[in-house]
């Protein structure tokens, strides 16, 4: 019996890595720390700007007009009423999550 659960155990840990592997860099930190105000795809969250009294919207392409580095500015030290992410995201991360944001451009 521990054999069959072993076994079942790696084969789902195969299946979650080969499911990952398909993922866009940046994707799953943008799922999560981004995703809630700015929408799935960029195009913002309707009910969060709302109650902030923002528009959350990343398109049509008025911030993906900024520069990589003008990006990473406003995702690690925040701006308005975005939060600063200074702290609880690795650069190397929040570069993944500017390249993830680029790719909004190209649907």
């Amino acid at each position: 019996m521990g054999i069959l659960w072993a076994f079942w155990f790696l084969l789902m840990m195969f299946f979650v890595t080969c499911v990952n592997a398909g993922a866009i860099p940046g994707q799953e930190i943008y799922d999560k720390k981004c995703k809630s105000c700015h929408g799935k795809t960029g195009e913002g969250n309707p009910v969060m700007g709302k109650a902030l009294k923002i528009d959350p919207a990343l398109l049509p392409l008025k911030d993906l007009k900024k520069t990589d580095e003008e990006l990473t500015v406003i995702i690690r030290d925040g701006k308005n009423k975005m939060p600063a992410f200074k702290g609880k995201v690795p650069d190397d991360e929040i570069s993944h999550i500017v390249q993830y944001i680029r790719s909004f451009s190209k649907k």
